[in-house]
């Protein structure tokens, strides 16, 4: 992880799927992106609660694509993120520039199967999961799996989104794109939203190291 060719986008008042600035960060994530056919994509989002220091902003990590082959899952990939994280330390030098970009968020970009729900095999899937009977593998041994772009974000008061792009190229939240009932909950089953929350912790305990007087 380095910090190195780091840049700064600022947030646009693009579409917030209910979410307000974290909506919007990750609908600006996805659409920037696209689809990563190769590793995911994490970025930390910036000044998204209130009082902010700065405008709201993103900017992607710099990470070694290998670190994504060689670790042996999701959750060994983020307990290496989060313990580099802890060991980093503020630069003096640039303290005044860093505080304007307090880490309020966090997401991620990739690639993940879901239902087509279209299908008569992903209907019955998504009928599953609506009834609190969906089994891990269901997906994946289904005729009806898809690969799709996703995004999720969580921010430090707990909020979190999962969004994913259309065929047509529009981004929707996934309750509307697997056709699911409003008041089911979708996630990536923890490790995503748990990692990401982890990771962002650590950063932003090198966020608060600087506000300490020097």
């Amino acid at each position: 992880m380095s910090r190195a060719n780091v840049v700064i986008v600022e947030l646009s008042t693009g579409p917030d799927h209910g979410a307000e600035w974290l909506g919007r960060a990750a609908d600006t994530l996805l659409t920037s992106i696209g689809d990563p056919k190769e590793t995911p994509q994490i970025a930390m989002v910036y000044n998204i609660l209130p009082d902010p220091p700065g405008p709201a902003s993103y900017a992607l990590m710099v990470l070694d694509p290998l670190m994504w082959q060689l670790a042996p899952s999701l959750t060994d990939v983020f307990d290496l993120l989060t313990d580099l994280a802890g060991k980093m330390k503020g630069n003096p030098s640039t303290r005044d520039e860093a505080l304007r970009y307090r880490p309020d968020g966090i997401a991620m970009v990739y690639r993940a199967l879901t239902a087509d729900s279209s299908t008569p095999a992903g209907s019955a899937i998504i009928a599953n999961a609506a009834d609190g009977h969906y089994r891990h593998g269901d997906v994946a041994a289904s005729p009806a799996a898809r690969t799709r772009a996703i995004a999720n974000a969580v921010d430090r008061d707990g909020a979190s989104i999962m969004l994913t792009t259309l065929p047509d190229g529009r981004v929707a939240d996934m309750i509307t794109a697997l056709g699911m009932p409003a008041d089911v909950t979708v996630n990536a089953g923890g490790a995503v939203d748990d990692g990401l929350s982890n990771l962002l912790t650590a950063m932003y305990g090198v966020y608060h190291d600087l506000l300490a007087p020097h």
